[in-house]
């Protein structure tokens, strides 16, 4: 009796065992491999440092500077005479970069006191926007930029026993310029520029400058 109860008990724990086996080998091995999955994934978070994507603003640089301008024009009037106007003025310039270190849009204020002789005196402002390409030479300190743009300007001209007149024009304006990087902060520079009007009821029809100038970028 004793030897049929620990043979029915020995064959209760093997049916059992062979079960508990089954039961983890078909139900419990898709949860293992959930498990580990989870746990892996998880590690890898833990050690996946954050990376914060750049906004596109944070690459983008203003430029601000003042400089000294001298134009030379000549002037035909409508009553057969000319005269060449050659004067010196200021200029107040602001750019920024348009999302690429390379390009830029540049706004320009000038102004020109009145000058002349006992015949003829004049007077100019201006109003400018440009965009321009820029780029260093072979990672250098030096600089180059080059552009096209629309020029707003207003000449008057005081004429000896004529009294005065005042001409506003539109004209496009080709510009080429060169800077000196004392650091990425500041640079001395200097720009060329030809104008041509866009209109013909004028007499301010072509003029070309030259500007000595100091930048600030940032």
């Amino acid at each position: 009796m004793f030897r049929q109860l620990t043979t029915l008990a020995l064959v209760v724990f093997a049916a059992s065992l062979a079960y508990a086996q089954e039961d983890t080998t078909e139900l419990g091995y898709d949860g293992i491999v959930d498990q580990l999955n989870r746990e892996q994934a998880a590690s890898v978070r833990a050690h996946t440092p954050v990376v914060h994507s750049e906004s596109s603003f944070d690459s983008v640089w203003m430029h601000g500077g003042i400089g000294l301008a001298n134009y030379v024009e000549g002037i035909q009037f409508n009553d057969g005479t000319s005269t060449t106007l050659n004067q010196r003025g200021i200029q107040a310039a602001l750019g920024i970069d348009l999302f690429s270190p390379n390009w830029m849009s540049e706004g320009t204020f000038r102004t020109f006191a009145e000058d002349g002789d006992g015949k003829v005196r004049s007077a100019v402002h201006e109003f400018e926007l440009k965009v321009l390409y820029k780029d260093r030479i072979a990672a250098s300190r030096f600089g180059f930029r080059t552009g096209l743009g629309l020029t707003g300007r207003y000449l008057t001209i005081k004429r000896k026993d004529i009294g005065e007149e005042t001409y506003t024009t539109p004209m496009s304006v080709a510009s080429l310029g060169g800077d000196l990087f004392i650091n990425e902060r500041f640079s001395l520079g200097a720009d060329v520029n030809a104008r041509n009007a866009l209109i013909g009821e004028t007499i301010d029809h072509n003029s070309f400058d030259m500007t000595l100038r100091v930048d600030a970028h940032f």
